[in-house]
C-alpha cells in the first residue's frame, strides 16, 4: 500500500493510481420537462433526484449515472441502465466504457458521499464542475470487475437484511395503527352496546359515545410569523413546523426535548400563540399529502410558556377533555383522511383554520378517555421499542454497507489486496 495523496482515498495498493473524474467522463444537467409530457402508460422513465417519478414517451439519455444535484436530494445517486429522460434537478454523468465501468463508478460516488462538496445556501446544491473535480481510484477493467462482483454480492446480502428490518417495522407500524383505531373509535369493552355513529370513516361507536366537529372542542389561533433564522439560543421555547414533522411528532415534553428560542418581546403581544399543557399545535402546511394533519401536543411545558411558531396552528382544547386520548386519534390514518380529502396545494399542501374546524372528533366519557390512552400508552410503548430497535440496526447496516463499498473500491478490502493487477 501506498499514499494516495487524496485525503478521502487514503492509502491504495501501490499499482493503483487516481485521476479526476471529468477526465473519463461527460457531465451534463438533464432536461426540463413539462407536467403536459408525463404519460402514465409511456416508454420511457422519467429520472430526478429521488429516482423514478414518472413516465413520458422521448428520451434524452442511456446508459449512465444521475446524480441529485438540488435541494433535499442533492447527491442522490442512481445508475440508469436503459433509455430515459433525465430532468434537470439532476446531473448525468457518462462514461468512458473502454476505461471504467458504469457500476464501478457508481461504487465509488456511493463510497465518496457526495455531500460533502454540496454548496450550503438557500438549499444544497451540486454542480458539474464539482462533480467533474472528485479525484477516484483508477484501476484496469478486469480489477474493477473483480470489485463489482464483491460488492454487488455483499450489497445484495446487506439490503436482503435492511429490506427484511424495513418490512417488518412497516407491518408493525401497521399493527400500531389498528391497535390504536380499534380503541379510539369501539372503546376496550367489546361487549357494551353499539349505535351508528352516521359517518362512514367512523362507523358504529358505544352508545355512550359522542361525535362532535372540531369547532366545539377547540378554539384556534395562529403562531407566531417567524423564520428559523430568528429562533434565539435564549427566550421563550418556540416550535417550529419542521420540528412536528419530522422530530416531535405525537408529544412535547420540555423535561425531555429541547427547543430554540423566541424573543420575549412577543409576550407582549403574541399571548394567542402561547401553547400550555394539553394544547395542540398543528402545521399548516406540508410538503407531501402524507405529512397533512401532522401535529404534536404539549403533554409537559415544564412550568414554561411556549410559542407556536411559524406555519403552525393552535388549537386549545374548550373544557375537560383528555388530550392524549385526542392525540392517539389524531395519529390515525383514519381521522387525518378528513384533512387530506380537504387540503389544497401541488407542491405544497395548506391545512387550514376552516378545514381543521370541520373535522369530527369522537368523545368517550372522560373516564373512558383516560382509560384507552392509558391502555394505548402500554401497548404502543411495546410496539415502539420494537421498531426504535430495528431502525438502529438499519442504521448500523447501512452504516457497514458504506465501510464495505469504501474499502472495496479504495482497495483496502483482502479481497481486492489479492487480486492481481
Amino acid at each position: 500500500m501506498r499514499g494516495s495523496g487524496v485525503e478521502w482515498i487514503g492509502e491504495i495498493p501501490i499499482s493503483w493510481d487516481t485521476t479526476k473524474l471529468k477526465y473519463f467522463c461527460k457531465i451534463n444537467s438533464g432536461s426540463f420537462i413539462s407536467n403536459n409530457d408525463y404519460d402514465d402508460e409511456g416508454e420511457y422513465p422519467v429520472i430526478g433526484g429521488n429516482g423514478i417519478n414518472g413516465y413520458c414517451n422521448k428520451a434524452n439519455i442511456e446508459n449512465c449515472i444521475v446524480i441529485g444535484r438540488v435541494g433535499a436530494l442533492c447527491g442522490n445517486i442512481h445508475l440508469i441502465d436503459k433509455e430515459s429522460w433525465v430532468t434537470d434537478n439532476a446531473l448525468t454523468v457518462m462514461v468512458s466504457e473502454d476505461s471504467i465501468n458504469n457500476k464501478y463508478l457508481y461504487y465509488i460516488l456511493k463510497a465518496y458521499d457526495l455531500n460533502r462538496v454540496a454548496n450550503r445556501s438557500a438549499q444544497p446544491l451540486i454542480t458539474g464542475t464539482q462533480v467533474g473535480n472528485i479525484e477516484i481510484p483508477i484501476i484496469d477493467q478486469y480489477t474493477q470487475q473483480q470489485i463489482i462482483n464483491f460488492l454487488d454480492k455483499k450489497c445484495s446480502e446487506i439490503d436482503s437484511v435492511i429490506k427484511a428490518k424495513e418490512t417488518t417495522n412497516k407491518k408493525l407500524k401497521e399493527y400500531r395503527q389498528s391497535i390504536i383505531f380499534e380503541a379510539v373509535t369501539k372503546g376496550l369493552d367489546k361487549n357494551v352496546p353499539m349505535k351508528d355513529s352516521g359517518i362512514e370513516w367512523i362507523g358504529k361507536i358505544p352508545n355512550s359515545w359522542e361525535v362532535k366537529k372540531s369547532r366545539y372542542i377547540f378554539e384556534y389561533n395562529s403562531g407566531l410569523t417567524i423564520t428559523r433564522g430568528e429562533l434565539l439560543d435564549e427566550g421563550v421555547p418556540c416550535i417550529n413546523y419542521g420540528e412536528i414533522h419530522s422530530k416531535y411528532g405525537f408529544d412535547l415534553d420540555l423535561t425531555r426535548d429541547s427547543l430554540k428560542y423566541a424573543d420575549i418581546k412577543f409576550l407582549n403581544y403574541k399571548q394567542n400563540s402561547i401553547v400550555r399543557n394539553g394544547d395542540f399545535i398543528f402545521c399548516d402546511t406540508s410538503e407531501d399529502i402524507e405529512g397533512s394533519g401532522n401535529c404534536v401536543y404539549v403533554s409537559n411545558s415544564n412550568n414554561q410558556d411556549i410559542f407556536a411558531g411559524s406555519h403552525t396552528i393552535v388549537a386549545r382544547p374548550i373544557g375537560n377533555i383528555n388530550s392524549r386520548y385526542l392525540a392517539y386519534l389524531f395519529s390515525t390514518n383514519a381521522w387525518r383522511a378528513q384533512i387530506r380529502n380537504s387540503v389544497y396545494g401541488v407542491k405544497v399542501f395548506s391545512i387550514t383554520q376552516s378545514i381543521l374546524k370541520s373535522t369530527k372528533i369522537i368523545i368517550p366519557p372522560t373516564t373512558e378517555q383516560q382509560m384507552i390512552s392509558d391502555y394505548l400508552d402500554k401497548r404502543c410503548s411495546n410496539i415502539d421499542s420494537v421498531i426504535l430497535a430495528n431502525e438502529k440496526t438499519i442504521v448500523k447496516l447501512k452504516e457497514y454497507r458504506q465501510s464495505v463499498i469504501y474499502e472495496a473500491v479504495t482497495g483496502k478490502t483482502e479481497i481486492v489486496n489479492h487480486i492481481k493487477s
